[in-house]
């Protein structure tokens, strides 16, 4: 912009000015501001942004009562009224310095201010001042006095000039001050914060706190802010804070005050972490003090006595009363660092010193223990109410999820070393004993989810793991009882005594609980009751654990018992029922006895310095061997046993048969009408209304492996039969009944015998007349029972023969396999019946007097592979079919017609009887070949052209002394087709002896 000025030297007022002359050159007027101001510095506008594109003033006067200014048009020339009006101007001497500014608000055109002029309308004359009311002015008698009212004031303004004069009024108005107070300074202790007392005033609408440190406000608009000091603050000292004011409206300004902040160092101290000491021992602290303490002092909640109370290092030394109570509060207090009248006070902090002696007992009641928990990154440990025994606390170590689980856990080593991140821990010190003998005692159960072996426990000392009184030292769950069972572990640690040690329980477990609902729905060791007990003399030792041995030996046999060591015993004592002698082993921890047939208790005690132990017992019953014979067990008499696949200890009513369960996985059971899994078991699978072998009802028993879980895959079930002395028989055989009916997941069944008590074992014996090369039978056998024969000649001369029935689960639980109706005989005395193909591999048939019935729910064969029967008796009306030539003494039809095909039937016996029966419903298709013997017998000759009841045609030979030359004399007669009409109805005979033919 341009200033350009004028000076006026006349009487003139500046109200008298009547116009204002301006020439200016410029090419665009909407950018100019033209302004006009007074000697006193007033000002008003003429002329602002008019004009639009037009360009220069030419002459232009502004005028009161002129032409708008802003309606005209560039060049402006004539007379104009300026935008703000004259009289806006003070009533005051137009004498001074006047001044012309124009602006030019616009880049890019520039112009030129060529000149201007005033014109007033007054001369200088005799002129008076006076200003009314007086009061706050400088003067009364000036035109430019100074006004300082204390309130707003309206003054009046009068000039008089030859005889004339003027007024006019100016109105000052006084605003309110704006007032603050920052409060008065403070001391505040380090670690807190301060609320200020600040105040606001006036005309003061809000305010703001700073700080000339870098603490923060919670919120500074507030008067009453609460500041937190910065680590700088704390570092400095002191801070300054300001409050300050807005600024209000009018003249005046904000309002502003301060306050000094001083920040006290803080006194600190720490007593040290929790410690505990043995009863007989002082305890060293591990005080500290800091910041602005000086001095400190220990106090004591018990009885005992420091050494110097007021070093932070102190020695204490606890008192009767503090080992009776079992721990004491340490605290260390600190002086109080700026006196009583400071914001900053005394320190304090405690310790917990727990005091051990023995007895040391633990029942976990308070919820809470002294013992160090330590878990990895999947174990758990906790005190709760899970894990209590009695009362409602309990430790309880569990695990994690299948993360950082190994394959390797069969035994505990493996379970511990290969899966570290799943061993939690519980650990506590224990103190030097004063007596030699120590004994740990406590409660402890496992539960389990999938696999019992998912669970281990063992128990440490200084590390190390050590075995209980048993001599176990790693404990599993126990299969089958998923959610365990609570037993008493007993430790003999007098290898510790007379020194300080640390004791650890300690559990390497798979899932936690609610990882999964399979078993118990988790992995767990709960722990309760531990007592610790110290004693100048040595306990008595523990009762034996069970004894391990047979329960149902047999009469004569010589068997073993035994029961595992037991910590601290020297000796062991055994007993044995009336009869019975011991032939080895007393003293230690196993027998070998002779039975007799008196039942009774074996039992056995431990003894050491101290005296016997309780007494272990087990009741015995011994088998008699079996003399009469046919031997047949029904298991008719049998009670239902559980079908809870878990479960085990059966016995049976049928005389003689036992599980051995000293060295297999589980028992056999009795059942009917349905194993208790669906799909397998007798019949159809159904588990309801199936039947048993004979006599086939739902309401018939029978015994059988259950397959379901934990008792798959692979494990073994043993079954005894009672033992049988065979030495009166000629051709023993035991015939039974099993059904296999399952899925994919049945397993086998084999058979052995023993003749000396069961102590060695016959290779698996084939059973299966279909199939004389299997020693076993594996798989799905279908819904029928299905019959087994073992050869028991080869143990003419056993006095004790045992038959085991070995049953071994597959893959799944659809594996049930069923057993019924077992029969010992001797053939030549006892007719036995043969249920299904018959395959012949020795002489079991042959001996004399043998008498085989052939039957059948279907049509059967029978392949003889040279071998022959001493009597057959076929009663199969579904027929049965020779696949090579068949040689018997007698034969016997009754039911069912036999087919030879090509084969040769050939009756050995010559007398006229050994072909009996034989009707149009049982013949024989094809050729039968009799021995005759020289006598007048007819000889009956039951053949027949096809297999139906019209196709029989029966040959009577009478004998009439024949008698041929050979070494054999036979007739053979078979049934030709019908090749000729005539009277000859029954068709051609062709008869022959040897290759002549005779009729």
């Amino acid at each position: 912009g341009v200033n350009s000025t004028i000076s006026v030297a006349s009487c003139a007022d500046a109200l008298d000015l009547l116009s204002v002359t301006v020439n200016i050159t410029h090419p665009y007027t909407a950018d100019l501001d033209i302004y006009l101001f007074d000697p006193s510095g007033n000002y008003i506008v003429l002329s602002s942004d008019n004009g639009g594109a037009g360009d220069d003033y030419v002459n232009t006067v502004f005028q009161t009562g002129g032409t708008a200014i802003t309606s005209g048009t560039a060049p402006f020339t004539g007379t104009y009224a300026p935008e703000q009006a004259f009289s806006t101007f003070l009533r005051g001497a137009a004498n001074g310095t006047w001044t012309l500014k124009v602006v030019d608000d616009a880049s890019g055109d520039i112009g030129t201010l060529d000149s201007w002029s005033l014109e007033f309308t007054s001369s200088c004359g005799d002129l008076t001042y006076d200003w009314t009311p007086a009061t706050g002015l400088s003067a009364t008698d000036i035109t430019n006095p100074v006004a300082t009212p204390t309130v707003s004031t309206t003054y009046t303004f009068e000039t008089t000039a030859t005889g004339c004069s003027s007024t006019n009024d100016v109105v000052i108005t006084v605003n309110e001050a704006a007032t603050a107070s920052a409060g008065v300074d403070a001391s505040i202790c380090e670690e807190s914060t301060f609320t200020a007392s600040g105040s606001r005033g006036g005309s003061a609408g809000s305010s703001t706190w700073t700080t000339s440190g870098t603490g923060t406000f919670d919120d500074a608009t507030i008067v009453g802010a609460t500041y937190t000091p910065s680590s700088a603050d704390l570092a400095a000292g002191s801070v300054t804070l300001t409050i300050t004011t807005d600024d209000p409206a009018g003249p005046c300004t904000a309002a502003t005050a301060a306050m000094t902040l001083t920040i006290n160092a803080i006194a600190t101290a720490s007593a040290g972490v929790d410690g505990a000491i043995c009863s007989n021992t002082t305890y060293l602290l591990a005080g500290v003090r800091g910041g602005s303490a000086s001095s400190s002092t220990w106090t004591t909640s018990g009885t005992g006595a420091f050494d110097d109370a007021s070093i932070v290092g102190a020695t204490y030394t606890p008192s009767s009363a503090d080992i009776a109570a079992g721990s004491v509060i340490l605290t260390i207090t600190t002086d109080d660092p700026d006196g009583s009248g400071g914001p900053c006070t005394a320190a304090t902090d405690a310790m917990t010193l727990t005091i051990n002696s023995l007895p040391y007992t633990q029942d976990f009641e308070t919820g809470s223990s002294s013992m160090s928990l330590t878990t990895q990154s999947q174990s758990a440990a906790a005190i709760d109410a899970a894990s209590a025994n009695t009362g409602s606390y309990g430790l309880h170590l569990g695990g994690g999820t299948t993360t950082g689980w190994s394959s390797s856990y069969s035994t505990g080593a493996d379970a511990f070393t290969n899966s570290p991140t799943h061993v939690a821990s519980a650990s506590r010190s224990v103190c030097a004993s004063t007596d030699p003998y120590l004994t740990l005692t406590f409660n402890k159960k496992q539960t389990y989810t999938f696999n019992y072996k998912y669970t281990w426990f063992r128990l440490t000392v200084n590390g190390v793991p050590v075995s209980d009184n048993y001599l176990t030292t790693y404990f599993s769950g126990t299969d089958g009882t998923t959610c365990g069972v609570w037993e008493t572990l007993t430790y003999d640690l007098s290898a510790y005594a007379s020194q300080g040690f640390t004791i650890a329980w300690e559990s390497c477990t798979k899932y936690y609980d609610g990882e999964t609902s399979a078993g118990c729905g988790g992995d767990n060791v709960y722990i309760d009751n531990i007592v610790l007990v110290e004693s100048a003399s040595q306990p008595l030792p523990l009762t034996p654990a069970s004894i391990i041995g047979f329960q149902l030996p047999n009469a004569g046999a010589q068997e073993r018992y035994s029961i595992g060591a037991i910590a601290g015993a020297t000796s062991y004592t055994w007993d044995v029922p009336t009869g019975w002698t011991i032939d080895f082993g007393q003293g230690t921890t196993y027998i070998l006895t002779t039975t007799t047939s008196l039942d009774g208790n074996v039992t056995v005690y431990a003894t050491n310095g101290a005296g016997n132990s309780g007494t272990q017992t087990l009741a015995v019953t011994t088998i008699e061997a079996i003399t009469t014979f046919p031997d047949t067990s029904a298991f008719a008499n049998e009670v239902q046993h559980s079908t809870v696949a878990s479960t085990n200890g059966f016995t049976f009513v049928e005389t003689g048969w036992r599980n051995y369960i000293i060295t297999d996985d589980g028992d056999w059971r009795a059942d009917k009408a349905g194993t208790g899994s669906s799909g397998t078991g007798p019949g159809d699978g159904s588990s309801s209304g199936q039947p048993d072998h004979n006599p086939g009802t739902s309401s018939g028993y029978y015994l059988f492996v259950e397959a379901s879980s934990p008792n798959y895959p692979s494990k073994t079930f043993y079954l005894w039969s009672p033992p049988y002395n065979l030495s009166a028989l000629s051709n023993p055989i035991c015939t039974f009944w099993y059904s296999m009916y399952g899925g994919a997941g049945m397993g086998t069944l084999s058979v052995q015998v023993s003749v000396d008590h069961g102590k060695t074992w016959s290779a698996d014996l084939n059973y299966t007349l279909s199939d004389r090369n299997a020693t076993s039978v594996s798989g799905n056998q279908g819904t029928n029972w299905l019959q087994g024969f073992i050869n028991l000649s080869p143990y003419t001369s056993a006095t004790a023969l045992v038959i085991r029935f070995t049953a071994v689960t597959g893959s799944a639980l659809d594996g049930d396999i069923a057993l019924d109706d077992v029969q010992v005989m001797d053939l030549p005395v006892t007719a036995v019946t043969v249920d299904g193909n018959v395959i012949l591999s020795d002489d079991l048939f042959s001996t004399s007097g043998s008498n085989v019935t052939i039957t059948g729910s279907s049509a059967t064969t029978i392949t003889s592979n040279g071998y022959s029967f001493s009597i057959v008796q076929v009663n199969n009306s579904n027929g049965v079919t020779m696949t090579d030539d068949l040689t018997t003494g007698a034969l016997v039809l009754l039911d069912g017609i036999i087919s030879t095909g090509s084969n040769i039937l050939t009756v050995e016996n010559t007398i006229w009887s050994a072909v009996t029966a034989g009707h149009s419903g049982s013949f024989v298709n094809g050729t039968l070949r009799r021995n005759i013997a020289a006598n007048t017998s007819t000889y009956g000759f039951p053949v027949g052209q096809g297999t139906e009841s019209a196709d029989y045609f029966k040959a009577d030979l009478i004998n009439n002394g024949l008698d041929l030359a050979g070494s054999t004399d036979y007739v053979q007669v078979s049934v030709a087709a019908q090749t000729e009409s005539g009277t000859n109805t029954d068709g051609y005979l062709n008869t022959s002896q040897n290759t002549t033919d005779i009729v």
